[in-house]
């Protein structure tokens, strides 16, 4: 029972750990601390993959050196732990290039130590890689270099999380912490454990130490998952404004082909193409360059209907507004003699979200039925537009 549970764990904390760390990718991309938790993800999901026994098996096979998976194994977990301590030093404002510079030699090191014991310890390896007796050898030094980086990082990593654990400011975070200190101070019980099975190979405790060392990693998995919800939850909110955005940002790109500095490539392909802040900045400049030139074809009258017509409801008239601007543009009217100088309906927008919420709304209203009704309406009062139900703008 005890051992098909350490498997489970071991299975979850793989899968978890590749998990956390490729869901990392898309903000790894326009973030450098996001990178650096990516990468020790990976790291670690793949020192953990090198443990499980039917891929350890499959690299010593192909390497033809025994035990070779327990090397790559440890060598990652150290330059994971060479990672974490990256981290820290961003976390503690210390990132500088030196100190960068100390850690990856601190690390090489490390693993050039044991990969030069390790060429000497393989003959008198045991299960789980350890040694099958109990005096000074090379196998012993190879275990002692590793589990003390192991135990000296982790203890540096659980202070510094602890530390600043106590300064977080949102709740989220403050958890997210905790749970990655509980991940270093299983780290150092590790060590521990571990130690003991180097000079007393018959202690009952390989359990515990699996144990220990599944339970930490997974607490890390959901510590790094819930220290990245806030940017997931950004990125979200932006690809939703883009989306969002596009009906009226194409409409007023067709009225007013000069606003954008790059052609439209649809709905779909505008999501995945260069920096997601640069380019809802680049699409709110742009419909806001546009409204300013579309004022100039808005009758003030028009506008006053418009806002009669939403009855209070100012994304509806200023969406109203836009259709008519945009439908005289592309009709080649020529500017009007009292144009609408308040083609945002006296909206009061205090920030840039506020900005971007608004044109959202506007845009959510621009492509609704009450939009088609006042330019029906229009056509009825003018006669010059086109029969009703049927609207220029490539989005109908």
């Amino acid at each position: 029972m005890i051992t098909g549970l350490l498997d489970t764990l071991e299975v979850a904390t793989v899968v978890g750990l590749w998990t956390a760390g490729l869901i990392r990718v898309p903000s790894a991309i326009r973030s450098r601390r996001a990178r650096l938790w990516a990468v020790t993800l990976l790291l670690e999901a793949l020192s953990m993959t090198f443990a499980q026994p039917a891929i350890g098996r499959w690299v010593n096979a192909f390497t033809g050196i025994p035990n070779v998976e327990s090397l790559l194994k440890h060598g990652l977990t150290a330059l994971f732990d060479a990672a974490i301590l990256h981290i820290m030093l961003v976390v503690v404002g210390r990132d500088s290039r030196l100190n960068r510079r100390r850690v990856l030699i601190s690390a090489l090191i490390t693993v050039a130590a044991m990969t030069v014991l390790f060429g000497f310890a393989t003959s008198s390896a045991g299960p789980y890689f350890l040694p099958k007796t109990v005096s000074f050898s090379p196998l012993i030094s190879y275990w002692l270099v590793y589990l003390s980086y192991v135990c000296a990082i982790s203890t540096i990593a659980m202070w510094v999380f602890w530390r600043y654990n106590l300064r977080a400011g949102s709740r989220l975070l403050r958890v997210s912490l905790k749970l990655i200190t509980v991940c270093f101070g299983a780290g150092i019980g590790y060590a521990v454990l571990r130690t003991v099975l180097l000079f007393s190979p018959q202690t009952p405790i390989v359990a515990a130490m699996r144990l220990i060392m599944y339970t930490g990693l997974l607490a890390f998995v959901a510590g790094s998952i819930l220290s990245a919800c806030p940017d997931y939850a950004r990125t979200a909110r932006g690809y939703r404004a883009l989306w969002t955005l596009y009906p009226l940002w194409r409409a007023v790109y067709e009225a007013v082909p000069h606003i954008a500095l790059i052609k439209p490539r649809g709905r779909v392909r505008e999501l995945a193409f260069g920096s997601l802040n640069l380019r809802l900045y680049r699409r709110v400049i742009e419909i806001r360059d546009g409204l300013i030139t579309l004022r100039d074809y808005l009758p003030a009258s028009v506008l006053d209907r418009a806002r009669a017509y939403a009855g209070g409801d100012s994304a509806v008239a200023t969406a109203c507004s836009v259709a008519v601007a945009c439908r005289s543009k592309l009709d080649g009217a020529e500017p009007c003699a009292d144009p609408a100088t308040d083609l945002f309906d006296g909206e009061e927008l205090p920030d840039r979200a506020s900005e971007i919420e608004w044109l959202c709304t506007v845009s959510r209203a621009y492509d609704s039925a009450a939009v088609r009704e006042f330019l029906d309406l229009g056509r009825e009062r003018s006669g010059r537009l086109e029969p009703p139900g049927t609207l220029t703008s490539p989005l109908f």
